[in-house]
């Protein structure tokens, strides 16, 4: 055995950077394996609301998030056609008297690093980058009839990067090239394992009888633009969000206001659109195939398909004058096919045993409540304090966390599929939407039961 850690966080992003710095902060050690060779700066925005900051703030991350993020003073929502304000959320000081804590918009390479700081800070987290959990490998360590459910402690193996691949298989899986490229395991023990490896979780797939992601029929185009670069009248401080038939536009401040971040979101319900959305599917599990060493492509590659450019100018010429302009001026777009899972059933989709699940690897969820980063941070607290309750056995900490979390993560699941319907309607239902919201918008848009927790 090559290392013996307390907790063992398999996934370097937010859900698992959150986890080290959460358990760090109770004063428990852990280490994090990171898959990638080096802390990536690329990456799309995020949003974070209340539920978030506050959590990040009682963290000490305070000056940090204001060192790196921008502040909207309301969230709009605009018919995508005309252009038409529908109505208005305030947010700045409203949002921190009647919550606590502000709302908050940054570009997630910056999340990532200011929590990846804290944990360096507290130094009681172990970060490994370039090395890879090896699911497969999982075990108890006890009499050896024991399962992983039932373990003292949990054997797993960690390879790091580096090996030359072989060929691909027929499978989409790649074969080691030769028996000089023998796969250099090391082996480490934990008291638990937190699988925080994103959407597509190995760890999820290999022990956990999770319901399969679907293609949601959905595209995200993403985008940044240089608030330098756009006219007076469009340097809204706003998260701005335009609504039309079967696709949406979210705008909003990052960087402190220097960079605007825009997401396009379109349902393609093709079978082109399917199957290519099935083959980035492959190509985001096969990037986590044990023999994959150097990926070829980032998993947001550019959006460099004709008919992907098409489909977003045919949903932009539908669009006002305002969207067109701002469009004019980015630089290049990527796109993202959206997968999502049905939602939680029990807390059994988050924990068997000695290994629990956190974050878009335990709920994966559309974007359309902004509330993915937000989630993670709520989990890696709720981790932490379960953890915390010492007269318990391990297994029976992580099955506290489970049941805890699993109701509110369910009911954000549901609550962002809902919003991909609404926020997607044309014609009658369309415009029985958008008067509603000018009538009733703020009370609409206004969300206690999640900003409040």
């Amino acid at each position: 055995m090559t290392g013996s850690h307390e907790v063992a966080i398999s996934g370097g992003g937010i859900g698992g950077l959150s986890a080290a710095l959460a358990l760090a902060r109770s004063g428990v050690s852990s280490v994090v394996f990171e898959r990638q060779a080096q802390w990536s700066e690329e990456g799309a925005g995020v949003q974070l609301g209340p539920n978030a900051t506050r959590r990040l703030i009682a963290w000490g991350l305070e000056k940090a998030l204001f060192d790196c993020a921008a502040w909207p003073e309301r969230i709009e929502a605009l018919n995508a056609k005309s252009g038409e304000v529908l109505c208005a959320l305030p947010l700045g000081s409203r949002c921190q008297v009647r919550y606590g804590a502000p709302y908050a918009t940054l570009m997630r390479a910056d999340l990532q690093r200011l929590l990846r700081e804290g944990v360096e800070r507290l130094g009681l987290t172990q970060l490994r980058l370039g090395e890879r959990l090896l699911p497969e490998t999982l075990l108890a360590i006890d009499s050896g009839e024991r399962t992983p459910s039932q373990a003292d402690l949990l054997a797993f193996g960690v390879r790091a990067e580096g090996l030359t691949l072989g060929p691909e298989t027929e499978r989409g899986e790649v074969a080691p090239s030769g028996r000089g490229n023998a796969v250099q395991v090391q082996t480490h023990l934990t008291q638990a394992l937190i699988g925080a490896d994103g959407v597509f979780s190995p760890l999820r797939e290999h022990l956990f009888q999770a319901p399969p992601l679907q293609y949601t029929g959905h595209l995200a185009y993403r985008a940044l633009v240089a608030r330098a670069d756009l006219p007076a009248a469009l340097r809204s401080n706003a998260v701005r969000l335009f609504l039309g038939p079967k696709m949406h536009w979210v705008q909003y401040p990052v960087r402190g206001g220097e960079w605007f971040n825009v997401v396009v979101l379109l349902e393609i319900e093709s079978a082109r659109a399917a199957e290519r959305a099935q083959h980035l599917a492959r190509q985001r599990r096969f990037l986590s195939n044990p023999w994959h060493q150097h990926p070829t492509q980032n998993p947001m590659s550019q959006a460099e398909s004709s008919q992907d450019l098409q489909a977003l100018q045919d949903a932009l010429a539908r669009s006002c004058t305002a969207l067109q302009e701002v469009a004019s001026l980015v630089p290049a777009w990527s796109v993202w096919p959206l997968f999502a899972a049905k939602p939680l059933l029990s807390g059994a989709g988050m924990c068997q045993g000695h290994v629990a699940l956190l974050g878009d690897a335990a709920h994966p969820m559309l974007p359309y409540l902004a509330q993915g980063a937000g989630m993670s941070i709520e989990d890696a607290q709720a981790l932490s304090s379960c953890w915390g309750e010492r007269s318990l056995l391990v297994s029976e900490r992580l099955a506290l966390y489970a049941q805890w979390r699993w109701q509110r993560c369910a009911q954000v699941q549901r609550r962002a599929s809902r919003n991909a319907s609404l926020f997607h309607w044309g014609g009658a239902l369309g415009f029985m939407r958008d008067r509603a919201l000018a009538v009733f918008g703020t009370r609409l848009m206004d969300l206690p039961w999640l900003y409040s927790a």
